[in-house]
């Protein structure tokens, strides 16, 4: 239980703002003396509590009302023994160690009092020894001293507080950094999609407005011509307009098939359905069907297609590959030329190529090939128009079944498209 008694300065009158003192474990007799010198340091203003047991001065030092603890030795309990219990329940209140009398020091007591000053207490006083200036001084000097370390320590703490808060906004500067980096880095590839979607749009109406239009524009005055004539040509003469007629209109269902089958590809980005397949089973359907036009201008075509040779991929897709690359290799092959469709298996993947004896290409001409911000239209040898659509398809098709393509050629020494397709599953 607390006891409380108030100091009064020497007027009686009680001293303002005193200041809480609580005091454990002294006898009658150095009470008394306590009381003495606390009541001639006059105007400083103290009220002293006391408790006379441990769980008394647990209780008191828990509510953090004192400002200092006097500390003497209780019946039964070790007074060092008694300060390691006591000084880490201490809230505010620093600790000072009363001894009864001053006795000769020994190197026992010497480290004992070295190890109450290690556990935290603030002072050691020997009781009969002091004097009321004495007392005050160390009563204020602990007070002090540990309003400087609880300062400290709360100047410790929000530097602490303050570096953590620090780091934290760091961390979200960082991760915000790295958010606008994905975003430029989005925005960059956005940028680039519509740009190519654009050069894409800007092919489709140069095609349309210039590539289209001119066959349809020979189309109507060829038919127009014959309409008007009709009465006054002779019959090899209407025969050979009639062939020019055809030519035509070849050229613009060709035409039209890869414009079609671009649309189809760009707009609906329909994903290839692979399955396995024997190469010749495409080969030497589409040879035949361009054999005819080959064999106008006198050109050979072969397959040299093992009759085995399997390979993954959508089907329809790789045969208008085949289709455009020989119609290609035909268009740039001079009379008397060869074209010849090969396969082999090269580093575990289907390798075929169109390979012909045609003009050849320089290294700037292959560098523009595949590319849609590229335009290369090239008369072929037999003056033949085209527009490059159909080797960007190819282009396209073949990365959409996993693949590549490419071209070795020089002028002169005709051109080898080449492009590789997965094996069959059970040969992968």
């Amino acid at each position: 239980m607390v006891q409380q008694s108030q100091n009064r300065s020497a007027s009686g009158i009680a001293t303002e703002a005193p200041t809480p003192v609580l005091v454990i474990g002294v006898d009658a007799v150095g009470r008394q003396t306590i009381e003495a010198l606390f009541a001639q340091i006059g105007g400083a203003g103290f009220v002293l509590d006391r408790v006379d047991d441990l769980l008394g001065a647990v209780d008191a030092l828990s509510t953090g009302r004192h400002e200092v603890a006097l500390m003497g030795e209780m019946p039964g309990e070790g007074l060092l023994e008694t300060a390691r219990e006591l000084v880490p329940l201490a809230k505010r209140a620093p600790v000072i160690l009363l001894l009864d009398e001053d006795r000769p020091e020994t190197e026992t007591e010497a480290e004992a009092e070295a190890e109450a000053f290690k556990i935290g207490v603030a002072d050691v006083l020997t009781l009969n020894l002091l004097s009321p200036n004495g007392l005050r001084r160390a009563v204020f000097h602990a007070i002090n001293r540990k309003r400087t370390q609880d300062r400290h320590r709360e100047e410790k703490d929000s530097l602490i507080r303050t570096l953590l808060e620090a780091q934290d906004t760091k961390d979200r500067i960082e991760q915000q950094a790295a958010e606008y980096v994905a975003l430029t880095e989005d925005l960059a590839a956005a940028k680039s999609t519509l740009e190519r979607l654009n050069q894409e749009k800007n092919k489709f109406f140069s095609i349309i407005a210039h590539d289209l239009r001119s066959p349809f524009t020979a189309l109507l005055g060829l038919t127009q011509f014959m309409a008007m004539s009709s009465g006054k040509l002779d019959p090899a003469k209407m025969g050979q307009y009639a062939k020019s007629v055809n030519d035509s209109a070849k050229r613009v269902f060709a035409l039209l098939q890869n414009l079609l089958e671009w649309a189809r590809m760009q707009m609906d980005r329909a994903e290839p359905r692979p399955v396995d397949f024997m190469l010749g089973e495409l080969v030497m359907p589409t040879l035949e069907v361009l054999g005819p036009v080959a064999a106008e201008k006198g050109l050979t075509l072969s397959s040299r297609v093992p009759a085995d040779f399997a390979l993954r991929a959508d089907r329809d897709m790789i045969q208008t590959v085949i289709r455009n690359l020989v119609s290609n290799a035909i268009k740039f092959t001079p009379a008397g030329g060869t074209i010849g469709v090969e396969a082999a298996i090269a580093d575990g993947r289907a390798r075929i190529a169109v390979v012909d004896s045609g003009v050849g290409m320089t290294e700037e001409q292959r560098a523009k090939l595949f590319r849609m911000d590229q335009h290369l239209s090239t008369l072929g040898t037999g003056g033949e128009k085209g527009t490059g659509l159909g080797l960007l398809m190819c282009h396209d098709m073949v990365a959409r079944n996993g693949g590549t393509i490419g071209v070795e050629s020089e002028p002169g020494k005709g051109s080898r498209f080449h492009f590789d397709l997965p094996l069959p599953e059970e040969a992968g």
